[in-house]
């Protein structure tokens, strides 16, 4: 958790999963961004990219989806790390392409900055 914490204050840096929505979440200057999609376009994606059939996309998903619940509860005790209100801003890219996403991070970090979102998140 320091050296995630350490990084974040040195500041420009994104950090994917591993729980850093929730260690840096008293963080005045990080911007917490939660980016979900719908269970089939997840499946699609994954067949597209890693060349799977459907079942097995679909398996691989269900068993991620359980890790990520396991460790969020045994190293945060927290039963729902997808709760909106830990973070600023969540996406669902089933329903706003990728560029859009993008753009609309970028633009977030600007209003941080700005003093338009409040960093600290209390939970």
């Amino acid at each position: 958790h320091n050296t995630m914490r350490d990084m974040a204050e040195e500041g420009n840096v994104v950090f994917v999963g591993r729980g850093g929505h929730v260690i840096l979440n008293d963080m005045p200057n990080v911007l917490r961004v939660g980016i979900v999609a719908h269970v089939e376009d997840r499946i699609s994606n994954l067949m597209s990219r890693e060349g799977l059939d459907h079942d097995t996309a679909l398996s691989l998903i269900e068993n991620r989806d359980q890790a990520r619940a396991y460790y969020f509860r045994k190293f945060f005790e927290l039963e729902d790390p997808d709760r909106p209100d830990l973070y600023h801003l969540t996406l669902n890219t089933s329903e706003v392409n990728l560029e859009y996403a993008a753009e609309l991070i970028i633009e977030a970090l600007g209003a941080l900055e700005e003093g338009k979102i409040i960093g600290p998140i209390n939970s």
